[in-house]
């Protein structure tokens, strides 16, 4: 559901779902990736950061914490750094 309000253009809804998912399951990793991504599409890079933070220790793929990383920095910058690719997990 998250990821139909990113789609529809309401990234505050977006945040909500992608919370719940999170009260659920707090180690599924993607829905880490989706709030933050969220966030900064609704314009909230600081809290786009801590999602990240959260999603890092819980991350096992060393090429996606490179990734978090990465995306981190960019934020950090104020770069709009690249967002997850089409083919990952939602």
């Amino acid at each position: 559901m998250g990821y139909a309000h990113l789609q529809a253009g309401r990234p505050a809804d977006a945040v909500q779902a992608f919370e719940k998912a999170l009260a659920l399951d707090p180690r599924y990793t993607p829905s880490h990736r989706n709030v933050g991504e969220a966030h900064v599409k609704a314009g909230a890079p600081d809290r786009a950061l801590a999602a990240l933070a959260r999603w890092l220790p819980l991350e096992r793929d060393a090429g996606t914490r490179a990734y978090i990383r990465k995306r981190a920095a960019a934020l950090r910058t104020g770069a709009p750094g690249e967002e997850p690719g089409a083919g990952s997990d939602r």
